[in-house]
């Protein structure tokens, strides 16, 4: 029985993985999820913008807006099928995601060891997926770098056997809004996958399955002149000295048809989405398909995913200053009656303003000093969801008018980026650059190096 097990198993393994998907065990989980994914060739490492980045790169859930429900489900060749079920919630700190992927094939003939038949099995490989990030990245510059995980619990069934195991995912994400022609953003990630995973099957000897790390690097950019979206990835798993490098590109059409292609380890691919909303609540339809050396159809993944609102901020915690007063002057000799009032120390109500920052000298980093006063910023402007805020940088007058001006956009990208990894959504948020062309002080070049804020409704 135990030579049987192994002779099947092994004859599975060579259906499964014929494609050279590294092969192996626990090989389902590098084969990628979601039709988005497989339309841009699995380049979506650096991408990971939706409920999938939970399978792709944990930490892209960090920039992720709203809550997402996820379901796909893909055809693949001689039976073979792949369901994927997720679930992101941003929180005011933490991101967090849930998945399930299913792996399956069905109607293989089971054969002994002198080749007689068996009957027939089923093969069933499932990873349960808990991926956790913060909100808050470390802000450098401008450039906003993300952490996240992923907890891989595993359960595989076959010809009366099971195995179970766990594993990690560790990934970093790093995100600089440029916003200069040619390109509007550029985001890098590295994921390091299958770090301490393994599976323990309950045959007589408890064979333990090691699963093979890999590691992946992607790059995406979005272009500044047109809805456009690039992608790469390049993976390299150790144990079989085996890479491969993934490309992709997604353009949005009128911001409810998305197109892609992409090219991936020789196969081209293809894709779209339909982006729809139905009694107020947002839908996106998804498609991918993928040629294939083996199925004469090819590969076709179809997803639906429900956008749910964006989380409730909670007020940053701040301190503030003691309120503004105004006392009113009464002379001794005065009587108050009582039909008189006497009001001393009546709260004034200014309008909404945001207090300016400070920077050094050809520098755009932000003081720790003012990091408090950001942080009232932020929680004004999230006290009032229905402000806008310009934010403009300023420099002295050391430099061109050219290096000031740039200086000047530096200053305020930064300050928008803290502001963003404070909770405050980003279309809320205009920039530009004065330069030296506004100063606050002739006499005094530090006060001219700051960055202002201008509300507005």
């Amino acid at each position: 029985m135990k030579l049987r097990f192994i002779i099947t198993f092994a004859s599975v393994l060579g259906i499964l993985y014929a494609q050279g998907y590294s092969g192996g065990a626990g090989a389902f989980l590098q084969y990628g999820v979601g039709p988005r994914a497989l339309g841009l060739g699995n380049a979506f490492v650096g991408v990971s913008d939706d409920a999938s980045a939970i399978y792709w790169n944990p930490a892209g859930l960090a920039t992720l807006k709203k809550s997402e429900l996820m379901v796909s489900y893909g055809t693949l060749f001689e039976g073979r099928r792949q369901s994927y079920l997720a679930y992101n919630r941003p929180m005011s700190i933490l991101s967090f995601g849930l998945g399930w992927l299913n792996y399956s094939v069905s109607g293989i003939s089971g054969r002994d060891e002198f080749g007689q038949p068996t009957g027939d099995i089923t093969d069933s490989e499932n990873a349960f997926l808990l991926a956790l990030t913060s909100r808050h990245g470390l802000v450098i510059e401008g450039l906003n770098i993300y952490p996240g995980a992923t907890l891989k619990i595993l359960y595989q069934s076959l010809a009366g056997y099971s195995a179970t195991g766990s594993g990690w995912d560790f990934s970093l994400t790093a995100k600089y809004n440029i916003n200069k022609f040619p390109i509007k953003d550029f985001s890098l990630a590295g994921v390091m996958r299958n770090v301490a995973t393994s599976m323990k099957w309950n045959t007589l000897s408890e064979h333990v399955d090691e699963i093979p790390k890999s590691y992946r690097l992607g790059a995406k950019i979005s272009l500044a002149f047109l809805p456009v979206t690039l992608a790469t990835d390049y993976e390299h798993i150790p144990t079989y000295g085996l890479s491969y490098l993934y490309t992709g590109a997604e353009i949005n059409v009128f911001k409810i048809l998305s197109l892609r292609g992409g090219y991936n380890r020789g196969e081209i691919t293809g894709g779209t989405s339909i982006d729809m909303s139905l009694a107020k609540q947002r839908f996106q339809i998804h498609y991918g398909y993928s040629t294939d050396p083996i199925a004469a159809n090819g590969i076709h993944k179809f997803g639906i995913s429900y956008l749910g609102p964006a989380p409730e901020r909670k007020p940053i915690k701040f301190t503030p200053p003691p309120p503004e007063t105004t006392l009113i002057a009464v002379e001794e000799t005065l009587k108050v009656t009582e039909k008189e009032t006497l009001l001393v120390g009546v709260p004034t109500k200014p309008p909404i303003t945001l207090e300016p920052i400070y920077f050094d000298l050809n520098k755009w980093k932000i003081k720790p000093e003012y990091e408090e006063i950001l942080k009232k910023n932020a929680n004004i402007l999230l006290e009032h969801e229905n402000l806008k805020v310009l934010i403009t940088g300023h420099t002295s007058d050391e430099g061109s008018t050219e290096y000031n001006t740039r200086l000047g956009l530096k200053r305020a990208w930064t300050v928008k980026d803290y502001l963003v990894s404070l909770g405050v959504d980003e279309s809320r948020i205009f920039i530009r650059s004065r330069g030296f062309a506004e100063p606050a002080d002739l006499k005094n070049p530090q006060r001219n190096r700051r960055v202002e804020f201008e509300v507005s409704e």
